[in-house]
């Protein structure tokens, strides 16, 4: 799924919140009823004929009972729950335009389904653990990432291109983010909370590194469009030039922004607040159209659909309301 905003801006403190409040809470299109309450990620195929989700329940020893989920949106039946002999799988990412599905296991593994078949094509053991995975929106490459490595792979093939390792002058080593550019041949990892590498896909050389002096890990990291700047989540948005590290822009909010959602066109941006607001920002304008939700409940993801008109909303016990957002 693609996130966050192509281009510099500073928002007006306060948003005007209460007068965009008036707004929210409208009928969703649709309701889907998952089979855990803790909603890690949603996402829609490229077709936009499934909703895609990852979630997890607590056992009574405090086990975490992970399930991995397809939907049909026509029907809102549920299709399929992913299952893969000796693997716990937790994590997903689809690509951006074939019926490709990559998921991550507890253990390690990296494995490619066909969508709609729901067969596994492909499967290797990548990592030791929990990886992490994003396509490059072209679809051309994907990267798999735990906190001790990261791999680039071809996704024509399904091969590993290259084995990203940290250099050995980082304070922390370890990975808390990684990103690949629009077109897949830059990526983006940052290393502890605030040391940002930017590598040549292709020849693996670094082009350039700066530190976000931060303090606290980032919950995301992305390129914009065109790749010039690198959208950097913590409790607001902080946009950062590539090649020096410069603040451009800051993206604020009524309260922290935990998550975050850009159309495929990027035209519209939907952000997710602690508090559980939900707002939807015109890119152009930039401006806060509405806010579309104002939950009681923990917003746990949110994500459009590939024409850009609908953005589902994970959040409380396990529900992905759908809404009209055109």
């Amino acid at each position: 799924m693609r996130r966050f905003l192509l281009a510099c801006f500073i928002v007006p403190s306060a948003l005007s919140l209460s007068a965009l409040a008036q707004t929210a809470n409208p009928s969703p299109l649709s309701v889907l009823a998952l089979a855990h309450p803790n909603v890690a990620q949603i996402g829609f195929s490229a077709d936009g004929q499934y909703l895609l989700s990852a979630s997890a329940q607590a056992d009574a020893d405090g086990d975490l009972d992970y399930s991995l989920q397809a939907w049909e949106l026509t029907s809102g039946a549920n299709v399929v729950t992913l299952a893969q002999e000796s693997q716990t799988l937790a994590t997903f990412a689809l690509h951006p335009s074939a019926p490709l599905l990559l998921t991550g296991s507890l253990q390690g593994q990296v494995t490619l389904w066909g969508l709609g078949q729901w067969l596994i094509l492909n499967t290797v053991q990548a990592h030791d653990d929990l990886p992490r995975l994003k396509y490059s929106a072209d679809g051309a490459r994907f990267i798999s990432y735990d906190a001790q490595g990261l791999l680039l792979w071809s996704a024509a093939d399904f091969s590993p291109q290259a084995f990203i390792a940290a250099p050995a002058d980082l304070p922390d080593p370890t990975i808390t983010q990684a990103a690949l550019s629009d077109d897949g041949a830059r990526l983006a990892v940052v290393y502890g909370p605030a040391d940002v590498l930017v590598y040549d896909v292709v020849s693996g050389a670094i082009m350039s590194r700066f530190n976000a002096q931060s303090e606290v890990e980032p919950h995301g990291v992305f390129f914009s469009q065109g790749g010039t700047n690198l959208a950097m989540l913590y409790p607001f948005l902080q946009l950062r030039e590539t090649t020096s590290g410069m603040i451009v822009g800051q993206f604020s909010a009524g309260s922290e922004i935990v998550r975050a959602s850009v159309s495929r066109d990027w035209t519209r941006l939907a952000t997710v607040e602690l508090e559980g607001r939900v707002l939807l920002w015109d890119i152009a304008t930039q401006s806060a159209q509405r806010v579309l939700l104002e939950s009681a409940e923990l917003v746990w993801d949110v994500a459009f659909s590939p024409d850009g008109r609908t953005l589902a909303i994970a959040r409380g016990a396990g529900l992905v309301e759908l809404y009209a957002v055109e």
